[in-house]
Order: structure tokens, then sequence, then C-alpha cells
């Protein structure tokens, strides 16, 4: 079944560190795209973008654009590296900042609650000065490099430990990724892949399934994929 793809307006300002007005770049020059789900605390869904040298938070998604957009930082940081995931990690209720590096390792940034308490304050994740911890620790040590994990899909927790989990396609396969707060990850062989495999949901057990589509001739990502467009 055909469906449209429906434009989504991003801001022509954002706004940077200190309050200065910004250019928000172009759709085609975005590099990452991330879709963290509301971490802000206002119902409404996030995004997170990388364009070039450029780390970029978009909040407050309306169902046709976003109300703000928040440019976070520039510079020779992020062209070597990869977003991850921004979802609460160290279980304090506030949103992370997962990424890896091209070294292989993976670190986390923790996030703090903004000046209502309701949500993420995303400045906190510019720098890892700015975090809560006023550092990036350590998540991974190794094993994370973009060839020996050429792909990661950071998913809600399906191993019912309250952290968030990632499904990662390894050189020896596909492997689920337990997170463990801000412990680290372990990383162990994957379950079945087949229809309502990998943790339920489906299944009956009120846990995340990965499925295939219905259709094997319809793409998830390009059938009815939304597009990005600027004011």
């Amino acid at each position: 079944m055909a469906c449209a793809r429906l434009p989504i307006l991003l801001p022509a300002k954002g706004t940077d560190t200190s309050g200065s007005s910004v250019d928000v770049p172009a759709p085609s020059a975005f590099d990452q795209i991330l879709s963290a789900g509301d971490v802000t605390g206002d119902d409404r869904p996030d995004l997170f973008v990388t364009a070039g040298t450029q780390f970029w938070a978009f909040t407050g998604y309306t169902g046709a654009s976003f109300s703000s957009a928040r440019l976070l930082n520039d510079g020779t940081a992020w062209p070597s590296r990869d977003l991850v995931s921004v979802s609460d990690i160290t279980g304090d209720g506030i949103a992370d900042l997962l990424y890896r590096s091209t070294s292989g390792r993976a670190l986390l940034r923790q996030g703090k609650a903004d000046s209502a308490g309701k949500g993420l304050d995303v400045l906190s994740l510019a720098t890892a000065a700015a975090s809560s911890a006023d550092k990036d620790t350590e998540y991974a040590a190794s094993g994370w490099s973009p060839t020996d994990m050429p792909r990661m899909l950071a998913i809600p927790d399906v191993t019912a430990d309250g952290i968030p989990d990632i499904w990662a396609h390894m050189k020896t396969g596909v492997r689920l990724g337990r997170g463990a707060g801000g412990g680290g990850l372990t990383v162990s062989p994957s379950p079945s892949l087949g229809p309502g495999g990998g943790g339920g949901g489906g299944g009956g057990d009120q846990k995340p399934d990965s499925r295939a589509p219905a259709d094997p001739s319809v793409s998830p990502s390009t059938s009815c994929a939304p597009r990005f467009a600027p004011r």
C-alpha cells in the first residue's frame, strides 16, 4: 500500500550554547540522525543530529515541525564519533549520551536535569565538562570500531534490568548488548531473530520484539518515511 511521505519542518535558525543565533544546516548536510523520543519532558519527541563538525539537538516535535534547534558543539570532535543513543542509562531519570569513537571505544556522557527538573537540559550534552560527571566515562574499552561493529541499534530495555540495550551487528554475527548502567555493556550471542523473536511484545510478554515487515517487498525505512525540510 502506497502512502505519502510527509515533510518534517526544521527551524531556519537555532541558537548555540551561548544563546547566539546560528543557521540550521540543510537536511542534505546531515550525517547522522538519532531519534530519542521525549528526553526534555515536554511530551514531544526530540532529535539529535550531526552535520559535518556540528552536533545539534532539535526538540519539541509537534507532528509537523520542531520548535527549537540548539547547536551543541562545533569543532573537530564529532566527525570521528558515532551517535549510539540518548536515553537514561545511569538510572537517574535523566537521559544520557552514548557515543563511540573510531578508535573502538564507547563513551558515556551523563546528562543533567533542566531547571524545572522535568527532563534533560540538552546543553549538558554539549561537552564532557558540561555533563553531570564533568567528564565522559568509558562504557566499553574496545570492540566498538566500525570494523568490529559495522552497525548498531539502540533499543529499549529487553533484558528486564531497567537499562537500555543495543542490537549490534558484529563480525561474528548479530549480538545483543546488555546495558549495565554507568558500568558498561555486556555483549552476548543473540537469540533467534525470527517473527516475534528478540524479546517479546507481540509474543505476549510486554517486551519489544524484532520483526520483519509483513510484506517483504516493502522496506520500512523507505515506504512511508518522513523527509526533512527547511522552513
